[in-house]
């Protein structure tokens, strides 16, 4: 009856990890896309110091997110990501690109990460 028990409280475990984990996958996915617009909007505007506090947002943001995403997933796509934000800076000269590829990450890393029938099996 014990093992019972020690199964059931497993699972339990297991499904609130699980659970805890596409959470927060999905509200960084979504935060983190709003940030990259933001930025991506100050860009287009030529508004650089809104430019500049955006993409500082968007580095302290990655900072507080870059070590747990890489506990949730393997470490290409959040490093390819880490790269990106580093790279940019107010006055890029292909800046508006250089946001777009970080949001298509950030979408390759939620999707990946996301539960579907495909990423199980």
């Amino acid at each position: 009856m014990k093992r019972i028990w020690f199964a059931a409280v497993f699972l339990v475990m297991a499904a609130a990890l699980c659970l805890t984990e596409q959470l927060y996958i999905s509200s960084f996915h979504t935060e983190m896309d709003k940030k990259i617009t933001a930025a991506a909007t100050a860009a287009e505007g030529k508004n650089k110091a809104e430019l500049d506090a955006r993409l500082k947002d968007v580095r302290a943001y990655w900072d507080g997110k870059n070590e747990i995403l890489c506990m949730l997933s393997s470490h290409t796509l959040p490093d390819e990501i880490g790269a990106g934000i580093r790279a940019i800076y107010t006055d890029h000269p292909h800046i508006e690109e250089e946001l777009a590829r970080i949001r298509a990450l950030n979408d390759v890393l939620y999707e990946n990460q996301h539960i579907t029938f495909a990423n199980i099996f």
